[in-house]
């Protein structure tokens, strides 16, 4: 039978030689492992899972409009350094962490550095308010795949001949050759009045309330929560043939599109805008900016969802190959986007006769306007908007169940005592709670409430919480004595190495503790310094109390980073039963917490002895 030395303190103990005594510990092992987190069934399923959270939609509409914006090329250029320098090794620590110590992102800096736990409440206050507005997307977008079959063998936003049609609506067949730019610049086009006028009935502000519930769309958000809630309601390590799906599926029908788009009029000059750099950009700070910007948002920087899938994976899983695919994946489909859209953009400035830069627009007006009004110019339009949608919805949903997941597993982790056993039940509350909450989204002036929620629960928060987070780890987190201790050793490095037996080399070090601290430094200044009242598309600029409103959602999350500090230390203080002075106290408060990644280990060993003794 298997046997190993052990020493007299060890905590697990080894198992008897002799059957019969064995036999009377089985059921104990078995309790003890009743409480497991779960594993991901295959070493490719968590590969799979961080391609899904990546692939967001922020790889379609935003992605090819920054490049626009900051000098196409150059801006590709500035990407990749970000992504190499920042993106990376912040995703890299967020997923090794996760791994090696069992949990989400709540507790994930609470084992590393205990007055700092506020940092991953705050992440949950992110990830929640995200849910909230993210899930609203997938409905836009299921009302589009629906409207796809209703007028077959045409599209519902072709004429202006509709309840939902202004005056101002003009078609482009309706015009001659010597009017088309110049109505076109002054006039709204069918697909815009669809946009409008038909899926949001978009109200005049939010000084008039928010109007009228939208049901088609209350409907729509309905099926996108019941599907988010049917993949993960076991646990996401256990919907590994789904993950593979949503991984790959998207990547198939981009390039089933990318090759009817390269067929396009006028594709190759849009494509020459997209690539042909700028160079006087790469010196302008803004560039810079938008480009760690979109690094955070696409590889889901301090949200908890890498912490998450990080925590199912085995205890010695080589997990900076995973780090490496996915970045360089997720970054290759924000290519691959950027070259359809633009593929497509050019097709419209030919067809518009006017230049690409009056065409090319961000956000959801990109998806939800500017593509249904190209594709209606294309033979079989139907079919190709039908691929278009479903390949959205594909991407919304990988992205969204995987945010759901890092709240759930991130809360469940936090009291796993109570809410473990009842994680079914749970899960279930927390999808109708934010499907309840998105309501409101669904109304007239729902699209006012999604541009502000965007803006404030998605930018400097997020920035602010990456920063504290980054400075617990490579700063507060086990630093060794002395001076070349303090700047160069990191206890981030001592777990990669525990876990895959190799030490991680200079490099992600000096990333950990320097260049990623400097460059959340940087924008937060630039935000701060940068910092507008928001407003919708068109120039509406919101009343005081939607500001207000904003603004207080942005602190409702930072508020709890210094509010546990003060409730940590003053447990601390008031603490009778912890020995020491106020300041050893306070010491402790930095000290590493690794309970939670003992626990684990001591678990993983008791399953494989388990197994063992099962076999034999």
């Amino acid at each position: 039978f298997y046997k190993r030395e052990m020493s007299s303190t060890d905590p697990i103990g080894q198992l008897p030689i002799n059957p019969e005594e064995a036999v009377s510990n089985v059921n104990e092992i078995e309790e003890n492992l009743s409480d497991d987190r779960g594993k991901w069934g295959h070493n490719l399923d968590v590969l799979f899972a961080c391609i899904s959270a990546t692939a967001c939609l922020g790889n379609v509409w935003r992605f090819p409009y920054l490049c626009f914006r900051n000098g196409g090329g150059a801006f590709i250029i500035v990407y990749l350094i970000a992504m190499v320098l920042f993106g990376i090794p912040l995703f890299f620590q967020e997923i090794a962490l996760g791994q090696y110590l069992g949990s989400g992102g709540m507790t994930l800096i609470g084992h590393l550095c205990p007055i700092f736990k506020g940092v991953g409440i705050a992440s949950m206050t992110l990830v929640f308010f995200l849910n909230i507005y993210y899930c609203v997307t997938i409905a836009w977008t299921f009302r589009y795949l629906i409207a796809t079959f209703t007028e077959l063998p045409w599209l519902p936003w072709v004429t202006c001949d509709n309840w939902w049609n202004t005056g101002n609506c003009y078609q482009i067949s309706d015009l001659t050759d010597d009017d088309t730019t110049l109505l076109w610049r002054n006039s709204t086009s069918p697909s815009q009045e669809y946009w409008d006028h038909r899926i949001l009935q978009t109200s005049s502000g939010l000084e008039h309330g928010l109007g009228k519930i939208q049901y088609e769309l209350v409907f729509c958000l309905l099926l996108s929560w019941v599907i988010v809630y049917g993949i993960i309601y076991k646990g996401l390590y256990s919907c590994g043939k789904i993950l593979w799906f949503t991984a790959v599926f998207p990547i198939a029908i981009m390039a089933v599109l990318l090759v009817r788009a390269l067929t396009l009029e006028g594709a190759f000059s849009g494509l020459a805008y997209f690539f042909y750099p700028d160079w006087s950009k790469v010196f302008m700070a803004s560039t810079w900016r938008d480009a760690f910007l979109q690094v955070v948002f696409n590889f889901k920087i301090g949200l908890g969802c890498l912490p998450a899938l990080g925590s199912y994976s085995k205890f010695g899983h080589n997990t900076l190959k995973d780090v490496f695919v996915t970045c360089i994946l997720s970054t290759f489909m924000s290519l691959l986007m950027g070259v359809l859209v633009f593929s497509f953009v050019g097709f419209l400035a030919v067809v518009l006769e006017s230049d690409i830069t009056d065409v090319i627009t961000s956000g959801p007006t990109l998806v939800f306007v500017t593509f249904p009004d190209l594709v209606v110019r294309i033979p079989g339009a139907p079919l190709w908007a039908f691929l278009f949608f479903l390949m959205l919805i594909v991407i919304g949903v990988s992205c969204q169940f995987c945010a759901v997941e890092g709240l759930v597993t991130g809360i469940v982790d936090n009291w796993p005592c109570p809410l473990t056993r009842h994680r079914k039940k749970f899960t279930l509350g927390i999808c109708i709670l934010l499907f309840l909450l998105g309501v409101p989204i669904c109304s007239e002036g729902g699209i006012y409430l999604f541009i502000l929620m965007d803006n404030y629960c998605a930018g400097m928060s997020l920035i602010v919480v990456c920063l504290f987070q980054s400075v617990a780890i490579g700063w507060v987190c086990g630093n060794q004595a002395g001076f070349t201790g303090v700047m160069l050793g990191s206890k981030l490095k001592d777990c990669v190495t525990e876990m895959t037996g190799r030490q991680p080399n200079m490099f992600w070090i000096i990333c950990w503790k320097f260049v990623i601290p400097l460059i959340l430094l940087f924008l937060f200044i630039f935000e701060v310094a940068s910092y507008h009242p928001v407003t919708y598309y068109g120039g509406y600029e919101y009343p005081s109390w939607a500001e207000g409103l904003g603004l207080l959602m942005m602190y409702c999350s930072l508020f709890w980073v210094p509010a546990y500090a003060v409730y940590y230390l003053f447990r601390l203080v008031m603490c009778p039963e912890q020995p020491g002075t106020i300041l050893q106290k306070l010491r402790s408060g930095l000290d590493l917490n690794m309970e939670g990644n003992m626990g684990r280990q001591e678990g993983l060993e008791l399953n494989e002895r388990l197994q063992v003794y099962q076999i034999n």
